[in-house]
């Protein structure tokens, strides 16, 4: 892909550039300790570490994400322990108020994770950064239906006309 901007073909899809840009790495080391008071036994110490390492380019192309509900049920769990268990008409009003608040947030972040949360990261997979001008491009979707369209019609029409053995 061209970049529409700066005219340079040096594009990536920010899928490519979120996978390329973490590492993994893992190490093991063995030490021993020598006898630190004389009495002491020598020891062997074994280590091992795993480290996950993420570009600052990865970090700023990668992809949406859910919306998390479970702080909010931990919350909604709480209002409902506090609503049971206080007598005080003030708290029970409060924590009547945090449960329903707390269900409308639910609500609210499940209908998120079903109908935008797709859109989003479709437009996300979708999208190329241009490494020469650091702009973001979204790919047009119909454009790509078209192509995909006319490249099985061309086919078709080649394989009607004697141009591949079937």
């Amino acid at each position: 892909m061209i970049c529409p901007e700066c005219k340079s073909d040096s594009m990536q899809r920010l899928e490519v550039i979120w996978v390329e840009g973490i590492s993994h790495s893992q190490s093991r080391s063995t030490s021993y300790v020598n006898k630190p008071l004389g009495f002491i036994p020598e020891r062997r110490v074994d280590t091992n570490t795993q480290e996950v390492n993420i570009s600052r380019l990865a970090v700023k192309c990668s992809p949406p994400s859910k919306k998390n509900i479970g702080s909010v049920l931990l919350f909604c769990f709480l209002s409902i322990i506090s609503l049971m268990n206080i007598d005080i008409t003030n708290v029970r009003f409060i924590s009547g108020l945090c449960f329903i608040i707390s269900i409308v947030m639910i609500i609210y972040k499940i209908s998120y994770n079903q109908s935008k949360y797709p859109n989003e990261y479709e437009e996300w997979e979708r999208t190329w950064f241009c490494h020469s001008c650091g702009k973001f491009y979204i790919k047009n979707k119909k454009r790509e239906v078209e192509i995909a369209l006319v490249n099985k019609n061309i086919i078709e029409a080649t394989n009607q006309f004697g141009g591949k053995d079937k």
